[in-house]
């Protein structure tokens, strides 16, 4: 929703704001938010624009999360909801870092065994590893559908650099624990999309 300084997001604070008015909103970071925290340091002014943005949203009505959990009734049962930010060094280009079991809990604890449990995971990379953690329904962006999709092969690159990525678009399965990963409405590194149009997931969730 913003990604640097200069960037507005008025356009997209308006959509959550009416959102907000009809239904729960929640949402986590992509990494174009949380690079504002990573460039904090350096840029003071990042960190300013990030608190700006969380403070809108959530003035909005919008339950902003960040590494923690929530409780939410659904109707007939409860399900928990996760979102866990991951740091700079598993967004790097050409890297190959895989996302420890431990780490993960160290972010955001263990994972709730006695309901369905959604996991807010912006990067669909480490999946194997949202699995191992118990995530039932893993939500996923990122990848923007590779940017180029061809038949039989799907997503031609990923914004860091690797070729067909494994997690691409759409519904993946490990173990009884799934992924949705949406193709996104914009671009990233390179600002074309080919045999891709913009995609909202909806996505509807029924008691057995």
């Amino acid at each position: 929703l913003v990604s640097k300084i200069g960037n507005e997001y008025g356009t997209a604070l308006t959509l959550l704001k009416q959102l907000a008015e009809k239904y729960p909103v929640y949402c986590g970071n992509g990494n174009h938010e949380a690079r504002l925290l990573w460039t904090a340091v350096d840029c003071p002014e990042s960190g300013i624009l990030y608190e700006e943005y969380i403070s809108s949203i959530k003035n909005a009505g919008v339950h902003h999360l960040s590494n923690n959990t929530v409780k939410i009734f659904a109707g007939k049962e409860w399900i928990y909801l996760s979102e866990i930010d991951l740091s700079k060094t598993y967004y790097k280009k050409l890297s190959s870092i895989k996302l420890e079991l431990d780490h993960m809990e160290e972010q955001i604890g263990c994972c709730a065994e006695d309901s369905f449990h959604i996991l807010l995971a912006h990067n669909p990379a480490y999946f194997d590893t949202y699995a191992r953690w118990g995530a039932d329904l893993t939500l996923s962006g990122h990848v923007h559908g590779g940017i180029m999709r061809l038949p039989f092969l799907g997503g031609v690159i990923d914004p860091a650099y690797h070729l067909f990525p494994k997690y691409d678009a759409g519904l993946f399965e490990k173990d009884e624990k799934k992924m949705i990963v949406s193709v996104g409405l914009g671009t990233h590194s390179i600002k074309i999309r080919l045999f891709n149009p913009p995609k909202i997931n909806i996505i509807t969730l029924k008691s057995c």
